[in-house]
């Protein structure tokens, strides 16, 4: 894939060159295969070409999707922002559309893609302050405008998750939720397991998302332990169909376009 990024300054390029050739090697992130500057100064970043499409069309087009299904793709995603972590490198923009399959079959790899907001974590508290992303996967402290840490990725996790089980965002449950009441929800940890959906998901998954999605980062669950957890190693994750949510995030697809 050929992405021309003739507008922006060269340090913004050059960083996310950087972390793309840090964490690249990993399977579950996009890799850069070029990198140069033509002679009227536009930039090239040449990336390997996910042909899959995002990850929640894929879901709804797939046909049958249970939790374990969300399991495995969730312990990808899991994994690749575990390894970019481990590099001292924080996403920050963690959303559906930033998650490709690399193919169109049914066993492709998970793919996380677009690494223009990410930033490299190199001081010893590890802390940022630029209020940054896509409100709707922002964590509480990006919104304090105070320091925080890459665990603001653990929390689009954990958004993600819920998505993926209900069909919805916890805290844009029918997708028209002005910004600042969205904003407000999320800092004050507003959500529940209250719609229909949630009547066959299983406790632990719901137990999952409620230790991701805590407004103290301190308290949040840790990659470590979210990928130890047997539901995301699919030891408890149920097989049933979650037919309900499917159709309803077919609605948060359309009603985003």
């Amino acid at each position: 894939m050929l992405s021309k990024s003739a507008l922006k300054n060269a340090a913004t390029v050059h960083d996310e060159v950087r972390q793309l050739r840090t964490v690249g090697a990993h399977p579950n992130v996009v890799q850069l295969h070029d990198f140069f500057e033509d002679p009227s100064g536009a930039y090239y970043i040449v990336m390997e070409y996910c042909k899959g499409g995002d990850l929640f069309t894929r879901i709804v087009n797939q046909g049958s999707y249970s939790e374990a299904t969300a399991s495995h793709l969730l312990r990808q995603l899991a994994s690749a922002i575990q390894h970019m972590h481990r590099n001292k490198i924080a996403h920050r923009d963690l959303k559906p559309e930033n998650l490709l399959l690399m193919a169109k079959d049914p066993d492709s790899p998970l793919k996380v893609v677009d690494f223009g907001l990410s930033k490299f974590v190199n001081s010893p508290q590890g802390m940022m302050s630029t209020v940054i992303g896509t409100w709707a996967y922002c964590a509480p402290e990006v919104f304090s405008r105070r320091p925080y840490t890459e665990k603001v990725d653990n929390w689009a996790l954990g958004v993600l998750m819920f998505i993926m089980l209900a069909g919805y965002h916890p805290f844009d449950v029918y997708g028209d939720t002005p910004e600042p009441v969205l904003i407000d929800n999320i800092c004050k940890g507003k959500y529940d397991f209250q719609q229909p959906e949630w009547r066959t998901i299983s406790k632990e998954a719901k137990e999952t998302i409620v230790q991701l999605l805590q407004n103290d980062p301190n308290k949040r669950m840790s990659l470590e332990a979210f990928l130890a957890n047997d539901w995301v190693q699919g030891k408890t994750a149920s097989t049933c169909l979650l037919a309900s949510s499917q159709k309803r995030l077919q609605m948060h697809i359309s009603a985003k376009k």
